[in-house]
């Protein structure tokens, strides 16, 4: 999935290429660039990928706060971030992925259903069991606000496998967002 960095010149150009090229969705670091949860240029590039009928996919984190160097100074992407690009656009399709259950739980929960209906969750950062907060969302939000993502490089491919593998059997034929429906 391509980057665009909308404070850049010629953005546009590039999502358009991307967009050409096929891809189904553009990858952007709003904390990563020192953007702010309401900064104008995130808001147009919401706006471009859903003119383009392409999805936004934004990452909370890079690593664990335990691996980081004490140069590395963005912050996580917050909650606020996440619910103002939901709510910018009334059909912007958003994946939110490196998020762990409590992030995913202030994001949702503070949506309206239209909102929530647009936001999808990769769960590669999700604990299973012992925790099973994979589990506890699937109950509480659905299982159709998450994708299967591995997370990779930065996290084991197995993980994702082992937490499907490891749903309690209620659970564990649930079915995930399907985003060829989008």
């Amino acid at each position: 999935v391509p980057v665009v960095r909308p404070d850049w010149p010629r953005w546009d150009r590039a999502l358009r290429d991307a967009v050409d090229r096929g891809a189904p969705a553009i990858r952007a670091y709003p904390s990563q660039w020192s953007m702010p949860a309401d900064d104008p240029a995130m808001l147009r590039l919401s706006a471009a990928c859903d003119e383009a009928g392409v999805a936004l996919v934004l990452t909370v984190r890079f690593e664990d706060l335990r691996q980081r160097h004490p140069l590395d100074v963005a912050n996580d992407l917050s909650a606020a971030a996440i619910r103002a690009l939901a709510r910018a656009r009334t059909s912007t399709r958003i994946v939110v992925t490196a998020a762990g259950r409590d992030l995913i739980e202030e994001v949702h929960w503070g949506l309206t259903d239209a909102e929530r209906a647009r936001l999808f969750w990769d769960f590669s950062w999700v604990w299973g069991p012992p925790e099973n907060d994979l589990a506890h969302l699937f109950s509480t939000m659905g299982a159709d606000r998450f994708v299967c993502g591995t997370g990779w490089p930065l996290r084991l491919t197995q993980n994702v496998r082992s937490n499907l593998a490891l749903l309690p059997s209620e659970r564990s034929s649930a079915a995930l967002a399907d985003p060829s429906q989008w």
